[in-house]
């Protein structure tokens, strides 16, 4: 009987331990991350983790495609109409550095580059 009223009394106060400990992390959320600092902050100028403006962000970043895409296009157009012209001068070591066994697939080929 002892034994079971130990049990029972270490089971209350664990179980108060834990009400204890979300009661707390209710009524203060995590005020060590910087992100709610920067929530709180009352400088609305502060550099922080979150993005002041989000929208302008996703804006920005919709021209930048946008331009890359234009770009992308009219690279792709110079290479189909010809204004784009490739030579390889050293194709028989490119070839050779392929067909070796312990190739992976993946060529260094910065130092065939000219």
């Amino acid at each position: 009987m002892r034994k079971r009223l130990d049990l029972n009394s270490v089971l209350l106060v664990t179980g108060l331990c834990l009400a204890g400990q979300f009661l707390v992390s209710l009524a203060r959320p995590d005020h060590g991350s910087a992100a709610w600092a920067q929530v709180r902050s009352s400088n609305q100028n502060a550099k922080g983790v979150l993005p002041p403006n989000a929208w302008a962000q996703r804006v920005e970043l919709i021209n930048e495609v946008k331009a890359l895409r234009a770009e992308v296009a009219r690279l792709g157009s110079k290479l189909e109409s010809g204004g784009i012209s490739v030579r390889i001068e050293n194709i028989d070591e490119l070839k050779t550095a392929l067909t070796k066994p312990e190739s992976t697939g993946s060529v260094d080929i910065s130092r065939h580059v000219k």
